[in-house]
C-alpha cells in the first residue's frame, strides 16, 4: 500500500480539478503532512503557494 495521496485519483472520483483538490488538501493539513503524503517534488515548495491563493480566491469570491 501506498502511503500517498494522488491528487489526480481525488479529482477523477470528485469531479474537481487536480489544481481545486491541491487547494482543498493545502487548506486542511499541515505543510509537514502534505509534503509528506503527496507525491510530487515541488510538494514542499507549491504548499505555500496553495495555501496563499487559495486565501486570495476565498477573498475574491466575497
Amino acid at each position: 500500500m501506498s502511503e500517498t495521496i494522488d491528487p489526480t485519483v481525488i479529482a477523477a472520483a470528485t469531479g474537481l480539478s487536480e489544481h481545486e483538490v491541491r487547494l482543498v488538501l493545502a487548506q486542511l493539513m499541515p505543510e509537514w503532512l502534505f509534503a509528506r503524503y503527496i507525491d510530487d517534488d515541488l510538494a514542499e515548495c507549491d504548499y505555500l503557494a496553495l495555501r496563499r491563493r487559495a486565501h486570495t480566491e476565498c477573498e475574491d469570491d466575497r
